[in-house]
This record gives structure tokens, C-alpha cells and sequence, in this order.
């Protein structure tokens, strides 16, 4: 250590970007091999299962590395997963889809726009990663295919800009704000939503006219 901080570990370093590029390397070859019709024995979940591990065993700081998770927000992800399914079970989400737009039905803006205002607002309430699996039941229940680009999109954009809107909007806001108290620096939910709205709102208009006029 030097001046009251911990020298960086090359060799983990060194490690953990060989490891990254190894699972990422993985996680391509599986998506083509499913592009292509050809099955494996495991998904993408377990190709990162497999790279976490890979660093547990071989960087001899195994217990350090857990120790610095955030256990928190893995368990709140969790329960988050477990409730989606829960709501799948128990039929509500068939019940929201209903009172979405089917594409290809009438305009398919207003679909768009609801996907896109749907998403956004959800994610306020579940966080993204967990409303976006909520969401893809209801999305194959509106018979949207992999023709229909733009509604991913919508999808992956009002998912991803509910992130800018508040704090609650993804996870990893709640990771940074944690890190931040940690270092002194406090960011209330108002401070945050004061720039959110703004970001937001100009994201949204420039995503939606994209969609709109299919850019």
C-alpha cells in the first residue's frame, strides 16, 4: 500500500479482462448457434456463471471478492424475478396486455408509443432489467415477431431512458448512489429527478421520432 491506498493487482487485472473477453467470446458463439437453429446444453446464463467462478477459483481472492459484492442488490433483483413470475402465473400479465394496442392493429404509432411509455413508466416501479421480463410475455401476446423491429426498440429504449428519469428506474442508479454515500457525496430521489425529467424528456422525443419515421 502507498499513501493509504492499495496498489492495483495487475495479475487480477490481467485476469479479469481475459475473463470478460472469454465470456463475452462465449455468450456470441451461443447467440449464433441459436441464430443458426443448432441447440447446446446451456444458455447464455450459465456461460456467465461459468466466467464468475473462473475468477473466484483462479484469483486467490476468492473470500475478498465476496465480501465486496453488493449482496443487497442481488437479492433485490431476485425477488424482483421471483415476483415477475408470480405475476405471469397468476394470469396479470395476460390481463395488462389487453389494454395495450396489438401491432398491427390500427396505428401502429400508438403501439409503438405505448410500448415505449408503457416500458418507461413500468420500470419506475420494478426496475428495468425485471420489467423487460415481465414485459416479453406481453410483448409475444401482442404477436410481435422478430419482424417487428421497431417495437423491440421501443422496448429497449423506454427501459433504458426510465434509468435517466428517476433513481428507482434501474439498478444500477441504486449501485452508484450507494457507492456515492459512501464517499460523502449525497444525491436525494428530488436532486436526481430534477435532471432526470429534463434528460429524459429530450431523449424521448428524439427515440419516438426516430420510431416513428422508422430511422
Amino acid at each position: 500500500e502507498e499513501g493509504g491506498t492499495r496498489s492495483p493487482d495487475k495479475r487480477l487485472a490481467r485476469l479479469s479482462v481475459s475473463l470478460v473477453v472469454f465470456t463475452l467470446a462465449l455468450i456470441l458463439a451461443v447467440n449464433i448457434l441459436e441464430t443458426f437453429g443448432i441447440k447446446q446444453p446451456f444458455g447464455i446464463s450459465e456461460v456467465s456463471l461459468l466466467g464468475a467462478a473462473l475468477l473466484l477459483l483462479l484469483s486467490g481472492r476468492g473470500r475478498e471478492i465476496l465480501r465486496a459484492m453488493d449482496w443487497g442488490i442481488l437479492l433485490l433483483f431476485a425477488g424482483l424475478f421471483v415476483l415477475m413470475q408470480s405475476l405471469s402465473n397468476n394470469g396479470i400479465i395476460a390481463s395488462v396486455a389487453q389494454y395495450l394496442p396489438a401491432l398491427g392493429r390500427g396505428d401502429p404509432h400508438a403501439s409503438l408509443f405505448s410500448i415505449l411509455v408503457s416500458g418507461l413508466l413500468l420500470s419506475q416501479v420494478l426496475s428495468n432489467v425485471p420489467m423487460v421480463a415481465l414485459y416479453l410475455p406481453i410483448m409475444k401476446s401482442l404477436s410481435c415477431g422478430s419482424q417487428d423491429i421497431y417495437a423491440w426498440a421501443a422496448l429497449a429504449g423506454g427501459s433504458t431512458l426510465a434509468g435517466n428519469l428517476t433513481i428507482l428506474g434501474a439498478a444500477s442508479n441504486l449501485i452508484i448512489i450507494e457507492e456515492a454515500e459512501r464517499r460523502g457525496v449525497k444525491l436525494s430521489f428530488i436532486e436526481f429527478l430534477k435532471v432526470g425529467v429534463l434528460v429524459t424528456a429530450v431523449n424521448f422525443v428524439i427515440l419516438y421520432t426516430a420510431l416513428y419515421f422508422g430511422v
